[in-house]
């Protein structure tokens, strides 16, 4: 009968002690459901799982913090915070409770309480490679950058392999530079008719309080002829998310418009897109002209980005289309990248725009054309150097349905001083 009894109070003990292990458990259980969820974007269900476990368990520290990274992820700014916070109340030493409310503060704008979140952070973990990185990347935003270099140069002693921060680095250094000054040259192989072209250009620009300025002198040898155009570039900055492009140039050869100016709006828009507005106004020996409505939408992804932009021509006798599609690939900096265009129409905004003496009015931008082609450029060290490849057909001036093909490289250097 002992033995029995012993028996039973074994089993009862057992039984309780697995009892009191299941909401353990189920904890784990629901708490891998929920990130399961938010990984695959499933915020509503992640949140609604993420919730009941914390109703069951307040104290669950990484379940509050994956609640608050699901709203992050939202952009809902004002509850991925109060979770952090309440995991912080907690926890004041919750290293992942801070690097998460700074990620928040960061994304919001408030880049001073981002810092302020990480210096906490960094008192807790001195070799933190995550945490030393982002205070780099909110002194950048703080426009901070001897502090943001100062950060980085401890984070690639203690990882000199650390791609972000050597990244983050050259951009750093490659932005404290005001000026640039190079280079570009090209020419035009045609498959009839024409003798090879070549265009080019030199220009310095300047980076300034207010925006950027490019002053440019365009050249173009063709049809025996050679001509020079001054233009200028300016990129004033209106506020934080808009700035304006406006532009002129100037010649007295027919192998240019001569006049040509151009004003455009940008804006930055939410979802990391940017749309634009604006025209082209060009005159010819000053009777012909010629207008272009122009604009873009534009998307930067986390190293790549898009853009569409469409040119309408009115003229006196009709009007025509033109389509610019872009695309590129970013590399290890901004100025580094892998690039493919395309398009149909002629576009006013290529270097080499020209025609023949006595073919100087505006119907050279009422042809037909279609090109594709490829773009390299690459930061080394202060140089920044650039080489494209095209091939188009255009339909020719006085042969109008018939083409000429055109295959075309440039390359390009520029050095940042």
């Amino acid at each position: 009968m002992n033995r029995v009894i012993f028996i039973v109070l074994i089993l009862l003990r057992t039984g309780c002690c697995l009892a009191q292990d299941r909401p353990a458990m189920d904890d784990d259980a629901l708490y891998a459901e929920a990130r399961k969820n938010a990984f695959a974007r499933q915020f509503a269900e992640a949140q609604e799982i993420l919730t009941r476990l914390l109703e069951r368990s307040p104290a669950h520290n990484d379940a509050r913090l994956l609640l608050g990274r699901t709203f992050l992820w939202q952009l809902d700014y004002e509850n991925a915070r109060k979770n952090f916070v309440i995991v912080l109340q907690r926890d004041a030493s919750n290293i992942e409770g801070l690097i998460a409310l700074s990620d928040t503060e960061f994304a919001a704008g408030g880049y001073t309480a981002a810092r302020e979140a990480l210096m906490n952070a960094v008192r807790l973990s001195p070799l933190n490679e995550d945490v030393l990185f982002k205070i780099a990347a909110t002194n950048h935003a703080l426009k901070d950058d001897e502090k943001a270099l100062q950060t980085l140069s401890q984070l690639l002693v203690i990882n000199p392999s650390h791609d972000l921060g050597s990244r983050l680095m050259a951009e750093i250094r490659s932005s404290r530079y005001k000026y640039a000054a190079g280079f570009f040259y090209g020419v035009d192989i045609f498959d009839r008719t024409y003798q090879p072209a070549q265009f080019g250009s030199v220009q310095l620009s300047r980076i300034n309080a207010w925006g950027n300025a490019v002053a440019r002198v365009n050249y173009s040898n063709r049809f025996a002829e050679s001509a020079w155009q001054p233009e200028i570039d300016l990129y004033p900055r209106i506020s934080k998310n808009v700035y304006a492009f406006l532009n002129y140039a100037y010649s007295t050869s027919a192998l240019f418009p001569t006049h040509k100016t151009g004003v455009e709006l940008f804006a930055k828009l939410p979802e990391n897109f940017e749309a634009s507005a604006g025209a082209r106004y060009l005159f010819f020996d000053g009777i012909s002209k010629v207008a272009l409505l122009t604009g873009s939408v534009g998307y930067y992804g986390k190293n790549s980005w898009y853009s569409l932009r469409p040119y309408v021509a009115l003229t006196a006798r009709r009007s025509s289309f033109t389509l610019i599609a872009n695309a590129r690939r970013y590399l290890t900096d901004a100025d580094s990248y892998i690039g493919v265009f395309a398009g149909f129409g002629y576009s006013p905004d290529m270097a080499r725009i020209q025609s023949t003496t006595g073919l100087t009015d505006i119907e050279i931008y009422l042809l037909r054309s279609q090109r594709g082609g490829v773009v390299f450029q690459k930061l080394l060290g202060t140089f920044i150097f650039n080489l494209s490849a095209e091939l188009s057909q255009q339909e020719l001036l006085f042969d109008r349905d018939n083409y000429v093909t055109i295959m075309s490289g440039s390359i390009g250097l520029r050095k940042k001083f």
